[in-house]
């Protein structure tokens, strides 16, 4: 059971973590390896800047939300059987997979609502 706990509770602690980071400490140049790196957000300094605030928030507010969702299902999951256990945890971390993708699309779209084709502010 603590097994599935650790698995259960992982990718939305990392995502918390890294929205922090993200907001706290984000990468001061733009770069192809580090951060968040989209065509749009690496145009300039400014989108560069705005991007990693807009997707360290979600993140943040993603990993919050899934962390309590995925709480409660462990403590559900005390009384279920070892098999049924295994897939609620296969189904957990397919929903904590599109918790990480869906801040991408929000994101995007703050960036195409606030800039330019060109990475100017509108």
């Amino acid at each position: 059971m603590i097994y599935f706990a650790i698995f259960a509770l992982i990718i939305p602690a990392i995502m918390v973590a890294g929205g922090i980071c993200m907001l706290k400490h984000p990468p001061k140049k733009i770069n192809g390896l580090i951060g968040y790196r989209t065509v749009r957000s690496m145009k300039n300094k400014d989108t560069w800047q705005f991007a990693h605030a807009a997707c360290g928030r979600l993140w943040v507010k993603y990993g919050l939300g899934l962390l309590l969702i995925c709480a409660a299902v462990c403590v559900a999951a005390i009384w279920l059987g070892e098999d049924v256990r295994a897939r609620v945890l296969i189904g957990l971390i397919g929903v904590q997979m599109m918790g990480l993708l869906f801040p991408i699309f929000e994101v995007e779209r703050q960036l195409k609502d606030t800039f330019d084709e060109d990475g100017e502010r509108k």
